[in-house]
């Protein structure tokens, strides 16, 4: 069988969910699956309005919190599976969502590792996030996502997505980085959103084993030594089990009927429910909604992970960008005949420069446009009225004066080295080629070796070490 780096790091994963899978369900038990009211379109506008009024955003970076998140998210999902597949192994019956996510493991995995592909890390620590609520520290645009997989049950339509992201942006503009990371941050939500409702499998799965393993002896002991189940009930009463929705309803299914001594063992187990101000009847139907309600929001959260990768993210984020929208005014007319790629490298380089900026990417933009419009009522070149003169030749100074750009070391540099790019690119396979022959020569030289020896190997040295600095400075570049 082959072995690769993939399938060490599944194994790793799940030897870590073995041993921190009681000390993971306890963490996140008390979480409740993403499931608030369910909005309409228009709703969902007046509430991304709502929230961009209430966010603050912090001014220091936080820690990155979310590969965290999702690391743990990974080890409970493949614990909760392995337990649904040992639960099919044995015969027993499993509920419908666990079954979506069975049959959807695969797919799950695959969005997992996705995720961990394309979101870096430390790359969340260069976005905007929250200053204060439950979230407070994570990115603002994480808590987008969860906010829209809330409101929706999880299920994502292309329409809805579009219109909460513009209504949000009526009020406050998201940074260009923020947009590329919707579809991920959409993605890590979803991924949250089946853990939650995993959490809930898992714990149900437990306290209906729990019923089956009180059920069988109460039912066997009642087939031997009918005067000896109060015994049996005695054992339970001290074992203090839970009267979940699942346990109640496993256990009451299971010895009702079944034999007449059992009778006293069913009014027990009415009684501790009654105990805690329901019924087994209200219980048993609190267990069928629930598990309808699991099915949906897992068959969902699944859908959607499916609709995000049939989603033209590069059309999304130029409909979105307000940096795209204002560089659209380009005087020369140029910017909108540009292809998809060259575009985006004029909007990174705004990006950039709003990091060390008091500007916002919406302001840079402006100005740089404004600069193009100068230029052309000065009856400039064509060359000198578009926009990318500014954002990538020889107008870029101009440009971060404009801005307030703040040059530090390595943009100093940065901007040294593409001045003059012959020169240090020849300067450092020179240097290379030297230091590589005069540790060669010196080694020779110091062995004791005859002179003329030392001169001929040192030639054959000398082009080799020339063609090893090459390499060296083209690998490192």
């Amino acid at each position: 069988m082959e072995i690769t780096g993939e399938k060490i790091r599944k194994k790793i994963v799940r030897l870590r969910a073995k041993v921190l899978r009681n000390e993971l369900i306890a963490k996140y038990n008390d979480e409740l699956p993403l499931r608030e009211e369910v909005f309409s379109v228009e709703n969902f506008e007046i509430h991304a309005k709502k929230i961009a009024a209430a966010h603050e955003i912090a001014v220091e970076r936080g820690e990155d919190k979310l590969l965290k998140r999702l690391d743990e998210n990974e080890a409970i999902l493949i614990e909760v599976y392995d337990l649904l597949s040992a639960t099919l192994e044995d015969k027993l019956k499993i509920f419908p969502a666990g079954e979506w996510l069975i049959d959807n493991f695969y797919l799950i995995e695959e969005q997992i590792r996705i995720a961990k592909k394309h979101f870096p890390r430390n790359f969340s620590k260069e976005l905007p996030r929250l200053k204060n609520g439950p979230y407070s520290s994570y990115p603002r645009v994480y808590c987008l996502a969860l906010e829209l997989i809330s409101h929706s049950d999880g299920r994502l339509h292309k329409n809805s997505l579009n219109r909460y992201i513009s209504a949000y942006q009526s009020k406050v503009t998201l940074t260009l980085g923020e947009l590329w990371a919707i579809p991920i941050m959409l993605r890590l939500s979803l991924i949250e959103n089946l853990r939650r409702v995993g959490v809930r499998i898992y714990i149900g799965r437990k306290d209906r084993d729990l019923a089956v393993f009180w059920a069988e002896k109460l039912i066997k002991k009642a087939e031997e030594s009918p005067g000896d189940v109060i015994i049996e009930m005695a054992e339970m009463a001290k074992a203090r089990l839970p009267m979940t929705s699942a346990f109640v309803s496993e256990l009451g299914s299971r010895i009702q009927g079944q034999n007449i001594a059992l009778g006293a063992s069913l009014m027990w187990l009415q009684q501790k429910v009654f105990d805690q101000g329901t019924t087994m009847e209200q219980l048993v139907m609190l267990e069928g909604q629930q598990q309808a309600m699991d099915q949906v929001s897992i068959g969902n959260s699944i859908n959607s992970l499916r609709l995000l990768d049939s989603l033209d993210w590069n059309e999304f984020v130029e409909n979105m960008s307000a940096v795209h929208s204002i560089l659209s005014g380009d005087p020369s007319e140029t910017y909108n005949k540009m292809n998809f790629d060259t575009r985006d490298m004029y909007r990174h380089v705004i990006e950039k420069l709003a990091r060390k900026s008091i500007f916002s990417e919406k302001e840079i933009a402006a100005k740089c446009i404004s600069l193009a419009e100068e230029r052309t009522g000065a009856g400039e070149k064509i060359k000198y009225c578009h926009a990318g003169y500014f954002l990538i030749d020889e107008g870029l100074p101009e440009l971060e004066k404009q801005a307030q750009y703040r040059r530090g070391i390595k943009d100093a540099v940065t901007g040294l080295l593409k001045k003059k790019p012959l020169f240090f690119y020849l300067s450092a396979i020179t240097a290379g080629t030297l230091l590589i022959s005069a540790a060669v020569i010196s080694f020779l030289f110091h062995s004791g070796g005859l002179l003329w020896h030392i001169i001929a190997a040192g030639s054959l040295i000398l082009f080799c070490s020339c063609n090893l600095s090459i390499s060296l400075v083209n690998w490192f570049i």
